[in-house]
């Protein structure tokens, strides 16, 4: 939320441009509700991870726990992959980890059709942000367009440290991304009006698709919900042996987000820094996790296996 304080200050001076002692004062009691609000949140960080914005600007404050895939230096070399903006795309609309592989150990009939239906509405949901952004009835564009960019930027500085990107950071612009989508539809809505009684039935159709995206939006979420609900505890005896077996302060080899929050201890794929390395070369409920042969390798020459469980195929590794 860092990255939003310019925006909002900005909305505040917006407002209050024409009486400077009243944006002083709200930007006063702004500034002491967020620093009550954050400062805790960054202490945490500090005290935990060594770094208040962690995984941000590693490379400049550092950390104690090394950030999955973080290079040496930012670097604006890993923007130019084509794979950013399709992930992002697909992760803002419900892929895991913005991967549609991550849902092949679901069994659905005519599932390739079915996901091509997916990717057809969320294409056809999206556009009316994007005519929204260039409508000329959208009001607060610029205001909209920074708060856009604001957390676009953090996602980019995400992208650049660590050469992955992921579209939870752009959640708070949700409100701003509606706001779009709004003034869009009504600007589709208004020139389809405009175009006789064809044009009307037109309208009516263009709204029966959007409730039709929306219905399949939430079936989608729906099914996603339900079978990892139903999936992640068929590792329940993985991750309590973890928890029970293991020091607190251990960290765990993992390369993924989900780890973590099972076992309750840190993670990270430097396998120079784990205490404990996780293997699970047919876990895909996170296909990113999967180690590759020579990592493998490795960490069979230099940890010893301490844990395996044959039903799920994990096995865990101690130093």
């Amino acid at each position: 939320m860092v990255f939003l304080l310019p925006v909002f200050f900005f909305a505040l001076f917006i407002t209050y441009r024409n009486t400077v002692k009243a944006f002083i004062k709200k930007s006063a009691v702004a500034a002491a509700i967020i620093v009550i609000i954050g400062l805790p949140w960054l202490i945490r960080n500090y005290i935990l991870l060594g770094n208040p914005f962690w995984p941000f600007l590693y490379n400049i404050l550092g950390g104690s726990v090394v950030p999955e895939g973080i290079s040496g230096s930012l670097s604006f070399a890993n923007l130019f992959s084509l794979q950013h903006p399709l992930r992002f795309f697909l992760e803002l609309f419900g892929a895991p980890v913005g991967s549609l592989s991550a849902a092949s150990f679901v069994n659905l009939p005519f599932s390739s059709i079915l996901i091509a239906a997916w990717l057809a509405a969320a294409v056809v949901f999206f556009l009316p942000v994007i005519i929204g952004l260039f409508a000329k009835s959208t009001r607060w564009r610029y205001l909209i367009c920074a708060w856009i960019a604001a957390f676009l930027a953090v996602t980019v500085l995400y992208i650049m440290s660590l050469g992955i990107v992921s579209a939870r950071f752009i959640l708070p612009a949700a409100p701003a991304l509606a706001i779009l989508w709004a003034f869009g539809f009504d600007s589709i809505l208004r020139k389809l009006g405009s175009i006789s009684l064809f044009g009307v039935k037109a309208a009516v159709a263009v709204i029966l698709i959007v409730i039709g995206c929306i219905f399949v939006f939430s079936a989608v979420e729906s099914a996603k919900t339900v079978v990892a609900a139903n999936a992640w505890p068929a590792y329940s005896a993985d991750f309590g042996w973890i928890r029970e077996n293991t020091p607190q302060n251990s960290l765990i080899a993992y390369r993924g987000q989900c780890l973590s929050y099972n076992v309750h201890r840190l993670s990270s794929y430097d396998l120079s820094k784990a205490d404990y390395v996780w293997v699970n070369q047919d876990f895909r409920l996170e296909p990113i996790s999967v180690v590759e042969p020579e990592v493998l390798q490795k960490v069979e020459q230099d940890f010893t296996r301490v844990y395996s469980n044959e039903r799920t195929g994990t096995v865990v590794y101690r130093r």
